[in-house]
Parts: structure tokens; C-alpha cells; sequence
């Protein structure tokens, strides 16, 4: 069992395990009231890793890893359905996020010279807004700032300045010790 995240209530664990196999998502009670519930399988040669849970409980956000790619797709517990979202596609770890909100997804995209943050909405519609450079985007618990890694010894930090916009603001470099 592997990469645990918890839901937003924290009355959920969700991991990855290949109790059954293949290495797919679980999600299990916290207070271990319950049996380990299944959410994906994994196709052959890939491998699921849950990333973030949307504040209302209804969406996971989840990397499907291969050889060659990390895509980022959806899982919708209602429905207990998948689905991709489109262009997101990286040789690296995503490190997606939902805002608290539930309306938009933070995720690392590399280029040839650095990582990128980027946000799009969710549901996608295909518009993507750069935030920064630098990798593992986390929201702040009120949804007005993104933190990220930006080098060995530093993290930034970029104030939303109109979350129905998405307008941002210059981003803030943070010193690492700050956050320790």
C-alpha cells in the first residue's frame, strides 16, 4: 500500500495497492471501521496514483503511470467512472491538486528547459493558465493562493486576484525554512 491521500472530510484514506493484482486505487475508512472499498484497475503496464480529492467528495484526481507518461484522469464516485483529462500528458510526476472550491486543478507540466505550474478549470474546457515556474502545486484551505516548490531552497507563492478569472498575481518567493 502506497501514496496515501486522505478526502477532504478525513473520514477516507485513499492509496494505491495491487492487493487484487494490478496496482489500482483503494480507498478505505479511516478509523479502519471497513473493508479497503476498489476504485480503478490498472491496465496492464500502468499503474494508478491518487493525487488530490475534490472538496465535495465526488471527484479524485488521479495519475495513470507508464513507461513513457504520467496522464492525469478523473475518477467520479458516483458514477464510478474514469475520465481523462485531455493534454495533460508528462514523462513526470503531475502532482495534481483540486482547489478547495472544486472548480479548478493545479498540476506540474515539465518543458524542455523547467516545470511548470498550470490550472484549468474542472470540469476541463480547455483553457490552461500558467501560475509559475516549479512543481507540486498546493492550494491554500481559502482557495486565494497556490504554493509551490520552486528550487532546492525555495518555494513560491501566487495570490489569485479573481478566482472567476483566474487573474494572477507576480509570484512571491518563499524561503524554504519558512515552511519547515
Amino acid at each position: 500500500n502506497r501514496f496515501p491521500i486522505w478526502s477532504h472530510d478525513g473520514a477516507y484514506v485513499t492509496f494505491q495497492s495491487d492487493r487484487e493484482g494490478d496496482p489500482a486505487i483503494f480507498r478505505q475508512r479511516a478509523d479502519g471501521s471497513s473493508k479497503a472499498e476498489r476504485l480503478t484497475t490498472s491496465a496492464k503496464g500502468t499503474v494508478h496514483i491518487p493525487e488530490s480529492w475534490s472538496s465535495d467528495g465526488k471527484h479524485l484526481a488521479y495519475s495513470v503511470v507508464s513507461t513513457t507518461s504520467n496522464t492525469l484522469w478523473v475518477y467520479a464516485l458516483d458514477s464510478k467512472k474514469s475520465t481523462q483529462i485531455p493534454e495533460v500528458d508528462s514523462p513526470r510526476a503531475l502532482s495534481a491538486s483540486f482547489s478547495p472550491t472544486g472548480r479548478w486543478i493545479a498540476y506540474t507540466l515539465p518543458t524542455s528547459t523547467r516545470n511548470q505550474v498550470l490550472v484549468q478549470p474542472f470540469p476541463p474546457t480547455g483553457a490552461k493558465y500558467l501560475v509559475g515556474v516549479g512543481a507540486r502545486p498546493l492550494w491554500s484551505p481559502t482557495g486565494k493562493e497556490i504554493f509551490y516548490y520552486r528550487d532546492q531552497n525555495t518555494f513560491s507563492k501566487t495570490v489569485i486576484m479573481n478566482p472567476q478569472a483566474l487573474t494572477f498575481s507576480n509570484e512571491t518567493a518563499l524561503p524554504f525554512n519558512v515552511l519547515l
